[in-house]
């Protein structure tokens, strides 16, 4: 873990104003490139912190989601990446839908194919009240709070065991 932190540790303060200065346009462009400024036109110049995108792999959903929920970014087209496609919450939602996502290993894919499955299955835009995953993981994770708000517990096959 230490070298990851090495690698852009020292460029954290050129990654936040890559943030700062992206959230001030109501359209993200690419979000990958959020996570590599070399290669975001937005950020010419702004600085050249080195592409952390595939060493943060999921935890780049886990960052949007926080920047949206902080209100430092506003949910629009973020929205869908917001969703972390964390195995527990694939689970939660492929026993509420009765789908799986065709390629989990996508994570980018995978977040907007959980919001999609939101949107239609609960309601479009509905995040949880700017929670977005976080209420599924602990759906998930807890047998009580599925009695409660399922009425039954999901199949062991269908949640994590931790």
């Amino acid at each position: 873990m230490i070298i990851p932190i090495a690698i852009f540790g020292g460029s954290l303060e050129s990654y936040i104003d890559g943030f700062n200065e992206l959230r001030k346009h109501s359209d993200p462009g690419d979000v990958d490139a959020w996570f590599a400024p070399r290669i975001q036109p937005r950020l010419q110049g702004v600085n050249d912190a080195p592409p952390i995108g595939n060493l943060l792999g999921i935890g780049r959903h886990v960052v949007i989601r926080e920047l949206v929920r902080r209100g430092l970014c506003q949910p629009g087209p973020l929205a869908s990446y917001c969703w972390v496609p964390h195995a527990r919450v694939l689970r939660v939602v492929g026993w509420l839908t009765g789908q799986t996502p065709t390629d989990p290993v996508d994570h980018q894919a995978t977040s907007r194919w959980i919001a999609g499955r939101i949107d239609k299955h609960i309601e479009p835009g509905w995040t949880f009240h700017g929670s977005f995953d976080i209420p599924l993981q602990l759906l998930a994770q807890d047998l009580e709070l599925q009695q409660r708000v399922l009425g039954m517990a999901i199949p062991d096959d269908q949640t994590e065991k931790d």
